[in-house]
C-alpha cells in the first residue's frame, strides 16, 4: 500500500500531477475517493469541510485524495472533468462512482460504504 492509513487520523493526500503516479495510487489502494477541485471554486472550498469529515470517519477503510484541476490538466482531461467539484470513487483501480457537486459528509460516507 502506497499510503499508510491509521484509524481516526486524517487521510487526505494531495495527488501529484503525474498520471503514472495517480494510476499507482489508485491501483495500490483498494478504495480511493478523489476530490477534483480548483482554488478559484467557491463550492469546492465549502465542500472541503465535508470531504475532510468523511475522510476522518473512513480513516483506515478508504484513502481520500485531492486533485487540483487548475494544476493537473492531464488528470482532469483523462477523467473528463469539465466542472468542479467532482468526486470520484475508485475501487481496485477502476472508477466506480462519479459525484457531481458538493455533498454532505454523511452522504459521502454512505456512498463510499457501498464499496467497503
Amino acid at each position: 500500500m502506497l499510503f499508510k492509513r491509521e484509524e481516526g487520523k486524517e487521510n487526505i493526500v494531495e495527488i501529484p500531477c503525474d498520471t503514472k503516479e495517480f494510476r499507482r495510487i489508485i491501483e495500490e489502494n483498494k478504495i480511493v475517493v478523489v476530490d477534483f477541485w480548483a482554488k478559484w471554486c467557491f463550492p469546492c472550498i465549502v465542500y472541503a469541510r465535508s470531504f475532510k469529515k468523511a475522510a476522518s470517519k473512513l480513516a483506515g477503510k478508504a484513502l481520500f485524495a485531492k486533485v487540483n484541476v487548475g494544476e493537473c490538466y492531464s488528470l482532469a482531461r483523462k477523467y473528463n472533468i469539465f466542472g468542479v467539484p467532482i468526486t470520484m470513487v475508485f475501487v481496485n483501480g477502476k472508477p466506480k462512482r462519479r459525484i457531481l457537486g458538493p455533498v454532505s459528509d454523511k452522504d459521502l460516507v454512505r456512498l463510499v460504504e457501498e464499496y467497503l
